[in-house]
Parts: C-alpha cells; structure tokens; sequence
C-alpha cells in the first residue's frame, strides 16, 4: 500500500507493501 505523508516540501508517498503488516499491527495499538 501507499502511505500519504504531508512534509514540508509537498506531499511525499512511501510504497510499504512489505512493511504494511508491521504497520497496522502499529495502528491496531
């Protein structure tokens, strides 16, 4: 999947397909 994170230069898209699962075991925390 595609995470949307607005820094400062613009918004920035970070490809996180094979960090997803760590990710949203994060988020259901």
């Amino acid at each position: 999947g595609k995470i949307n994170y607005k820094g400062g230069m613009g918004p920035l898209y970070f490809d996180v397909d094979e960090f997803e699962e760590k990710i949203r075991d994060l988020v259901s925390n």
